[in-house]
């Protein structure tokens, strides 16, 4: 009969976390993120716009089309944030600034744990930012969508002191 799976065997040792005992983000520096994405994303509808007037396209100008390139522009930073939620990795613009998302327990959330965020973000959008605003009263600056996927935005500290191996 085989021995019981040691946790803390070589082979399981492998595996590098982050220390859980990062800090949170500041607001100022999550918020330079999320303007950085928005950036991204209107470069990406401007790309598109451009594509379809060269190619003999015509936008309407009307209180009656706005709703649709609205839709349009929502759906597209939507994908943006779902591509890489679903890559597992922290968006464009976290990365230009240094963030790495971190669960409670300092590890790196799976792509799983990325989309429930994503959603949970989108909740508290639709809920008049309340979700958002939430971080303003809370000890740890932590948002609604922060603590309901119970992971964290944390400035990447490229030392190697932080990494420890499980």
């Amino acid at each position: 009969m085989q021995a019981p799976l040691d946790l803390r065997s070589p082979a399981r040792l492998e595996k590098k976390a982050v220390c859980d005992d990062a800090p949170v983000a500041p607001p100022s520096t999550r918020l330079q993120a999320a303007l950085l994405d928005a950036g991204f994303v209107a470069a990406g509808m401007t790309l598109a716009a451009l594509a379809f007037h060269f190619m003999g396209g015509r936008f309407e100008w009307s209180a009656k089309a706005a709703a649709p390139y609205l839709g349009a522009g929502l759906a597209l930073a939507a994908f943006y944030h779902l591509f890489w939620a679903v890559l597992g990795r922290e968006t464009a613009g976290m990365r230009c600034l240094g963030l790495r998302s971190l669960t409670f327990d300092g590890h790196a959330p799976g792509w799983g744990r990325l989309t429930l965020r994503f959603g949970l973000f989108c909740l508290g959008i639709g809920a008049v930012g309340l979700g958002l605003l939430w971080a303003l009263v809370d000890d740890e600056a932590l948002t609604m969508h922060d603590h309901m996927s119970k992971t964290f935005p944390t400035v990447h500290d490229p030392d190697p002191s932080t990494i420890r191996r499980r």
